[in-house]
């Protein structure tokens, strides 16, 4: 299945909604990956989820495994994903998530 695009907002003067993006725990996310973009996570559940940056890098011939960044319950992470290791062959990051009830996220780019 296709992955979910998150929506990507330049930051502004006036602000921004940095979470405008349902989470989709069964597809997973992709977005335009660049090293002005962050993304923005928040969990409106009950419980901690995980939230799963795919690594796309060797070092030595040893591929780099994932990142998992936990987000407890109730909580926001903003999760800094511009270095190169998450730039996927087709240009994007893949994102995945443990869970998506109440869960929102998008990608905040710093360039203006």
């Amino acid at each position: 299945m296709a992955r979910t695009a998150i929506t990507v907002n330049t930051l502004a003067a006036g602000g921004v909604d940095p979470f405008p993006t349902a989470g989709d725990a069964t597809n997973g996310h992709t977005y335009q990956w660049s090293p002005s973009r962050l993304l923005a996570v928040r969990n409106g559940s009950g419980a901690s989820i995980n939230v799963i940056a795919r690594v796309n890098a060797a070092v030595d011939g040893l591929t780099v495994p994932d990142r998992t960044v936990a987000v407890p319950a109730g909580a926001s992470r903003v999760i800094d994903l511009r270095a190169t290791a998450y730039q996927q062959t087709d240009g994007t990051a893949s994102i995945d998530l443990s869970a998506s009830t109440t869960v929102t996220i998008g990608v905040l780019d710093l360039a203006r």
